[in-house]
């Protein structure tokens, strides 16, 4: 069962789209702490793009396994 499951992850592309989504938010959370201070945002802003990643990433899982 197990096997079937992972090749059904693989068929779908979850795998591809989870590291392609982490690559992303890597990057908006270093764009993020470098304009932050530049443009004199509270520093709460930071942690807002860390959380709005986090629940985004399982978001993006559960909509692409077709829940």
């Amino acid at each position: 069962m197990s096997a079937s499951f992972f090749t059904e992850l693989k068929r779908r592309n979850v795998f591809k789209v989870g590291v392609a989504y982490l690559v992303l938010a890597w990057v908006v959370i270093q764009v993020a702490s470098a304009a932050v201070p530049a443009l004199h945002l509270p520093d709460w802003v930071n942690t807002a793009v860390f959380f709005f990643w986090y629940f985004g990433f399982s978001f993006c899982f559960i909509f692409c396994l077709g829940f």
